[in-house]
């Protein structure tokens, strides 16, 4: 595989040609590396839809799986030179380029209106459980708040990592070709991760109401979410209490099914949702 080094020195050249795509024009400013790619927004020369794209560049071998689920992926479709005067063919994917800022930023920046994002976060929540494979990573800095205050979860890449062949938390894992598979992706995390969000948010929204009435026990940041947390469980027990005092009945339940851990919490999430959408 072609170095981070390598395929930076060939974006850098700004004009780029991917076998059956065309010549690509690149915003250097927007260049970044993440772990399974040098990502970069472009354009195409000459194309009828005339909007921006993601360009993905990987730097690790990736699976013919990933064309099942990314009708975008292109392999060896980039021919760049190495530092040692070889050519080598990288694979890429082409996706659409969505402008605007990840709700990570949005809660670090404490930016209010919590109201509405809560609303935006549900519909999300009917979206993620209606996609036809899990995302496995949804996290904060995973979910885009778009210009009109819509959201889109961005990176799939954690769908197309080697297949682990013992206990993931052991760190075991096998990256031989013909071991390759779909790994640590999981619906009902899904579920759980993108509920949790759902209520932590909602719960700030009732606290940001409160504290315009006039009721100023509360402070919404000490409900800020974290995916990351060894205490979510506790984070979503002291949310009950919002929650039920404010008579939020959808998120009270929501919350109550993630804390229970319960087999059919798909279903369950996607029922609870849709009664407020």
């Amino acid at each position: 595989m072609a170095s981070v080094t390598e395929i930076l020195h060939a974006l850098n050249y700004n004009h780029i040609y991917i076998d059956g795509v065309g010549e690509l024009v690149i915003h250097k400013e927007s260049i970044c590396v993440g772990n399974n790619a040098v990502i970069a927004r472009c354009h195409i020369v000459g194309a009828e839809d005339d909007g921006d794209k993601l360009l993905r560049c990987y730097i690790r071998w990736r699976s013919p799986i990933q064309s099942k689920y990314d009708h975008t992926f292109i392999p060896k479709a980039f021919t760049i030179t190495t530092l040692m005067g070889e050519s080598q063919e990288v694979d890429v994917s082409l996706s659409d380029w969505y402008k605007g800022i990840t709700l990570g930023q949005y809660l670090e920046n404490d930016s209010g209106g919590y109201d509405k994002l809560s609303h935006s976060v549900d519909a999300l929540v009917k979206a993620v459980l209606d996609l036809p494979y899990a995302h496995g990573d949804i996290q904060t800095d995973n979910i885009l708040i778009l210009e009109d205050g819509s959201m889109q979860l961005i990176d799939y890449d954690i769908i197309w990592e080697a297949k682990f062949i013992e206990d993931i938390h052991e760190g075991h894992f096998d990256v031989a070709p013909d071991n390759i598979h779909i790994a640590r992706v999981n619906r009902q995390r899904d579920a759980a991760a993108i509920g949790y969000l759902s209520v932590m948010i909602a719960t700030m929204a009732h606290i940001e109401r409160l504290n315009r009435k006039g009721y100023r026990e509360l402070n919404h940041r000490d409900f800020m979410p974290d995916l990351n947390s060894d205490n979510i469980t506790a984070d979503l027990k002291r949310a009950l209490t919002v929650l039920g005092n404010c008579g939020d009945s959808t998120h009270y339940q929501l919350a109550q099914i993630i804390i229970d851990n319960r087999q059919d919490i798909c279903a369950l999430i996607n029922a609870k949702i849709k009664r407020i959408l």
